[in-house]
């Protein structure tokens, strides 16, 4: 499964602090949920790779669904657009049963908006293809899958 999404910084929250400056690249974190709301894999996160990012729990929702256990991270980017995969398996590599899960995507930057976008998908061995609202510096959100 494919999902992409395109990061804008909101030019009414410059990231510099008062009076503008350097725009900071987001935290991002794509994860996927069951039915119950119970994390069923990180897809992706990005944050700072310092070995002591203090603002990796600012992530909350998916700090709170992940118990802020990092997994599949990497570095943060810079506004634009870009695509994850989820191979359709669960934390411990299993393949995941057919049902309805949820994807979600939490961005957000120092001195920035915070965005939070989530869709449910029906993963059944058939195509899906299904667009997410955008919300404040997320917007063209995707979600496709070919069997």
């Amino acid at each position: 499964m494919v999902i992409g999404f395109t990061y804008t910084a909101d030019s009414t929250s410059s990231g510099g602090g008062p009076g503008g400056g350097m725009v900071r690249n987001p935290y991002i974190a794509v994860w996927i949920e069951n039915s119950a709301g119970v994390l069923v894999k990180t897809v992706s996160l990005w944050h700072l790779q310092n070995g002591r990012d203090r603002w990796l729990s600012e992530l909350a929702q998916w700090y709170q669904a992940a118990g802020g256990v990092e997994a599949n991270s990497s570095a943060t980017r810079a506004p634009g657009s870009y695509t994850v995969a989820w191979d359709l398996t669960d934390a411990s590599g299993a393949a995941v049963k057919d049902g309805t899960y949820t994807v979600c995507i939490e961005a957000l930057r120092e001195h920035g908006s915070y965005s939070l976008v989530t869709g449910e998908v029906a993963v059944k061995g058939t195509a899906i293809s299904k667009t997410l609202d955008d919300n404040v510096e997320l917007s063209a959100i995707t979600v496709k899958y070919q069997p």
